[in-house]
């Protein structure tokens, strides 16, 4: 697994205060392996005490901010959908995502990402 959409606002936003991540590890009162698992998702979403230690520390900006927090609600380490209500050919389609997404170009992800994000609600 990679880093979450969470790790790659916080390296970011860390870099360009040229801040090293043992460096934030240590004002969060955290093991460097430790926020590493934060920003892989294998602590799952983080908290919003963390947040706010986050933008404090990294005294950020309303907009970054605002971007940290959509990065978080994002970086579930797992996605569960409910499928019940949903027509035959969503299922499908959603097994066959599934399936296939591991393998996927990241060309490939980045079309079908852009086309979803284009569709209406």
């Amino acid at each position: 697994m990679g880093m979450t959409p969470f790790g790659v606002k916080i390296t970011e936003f860390r870099t360009a205060r040229k801040m090293s991540h043992d460096e934030l590890a240590r004002q969060l009162k955290l093991s460097a392996a430790e926020l590493t698992t934060w920003q892989n998702g294998f602590n799952g979403v983080p908290s919003l005490v963390m947040l706010y230690q986050i933008e404090r520390i990294l005294k950020l900006t309303p907009f970054e901010i605002g971007e940290l927090k959509a990065a978080a609600r994002i970086s579930a380490p797992e996605v569960v959908i409910p499928t019940q209500g949903l027509s035959i050919s969503a299922v499908i389609l959603l097994h066959l995502f599934t399936a296939r997404l591991p393998r996927m170009a990241d060309k490939t992800i980045v079309a079908i990402r852009k086309l979803l994000e284009k569709s209406p609600e």
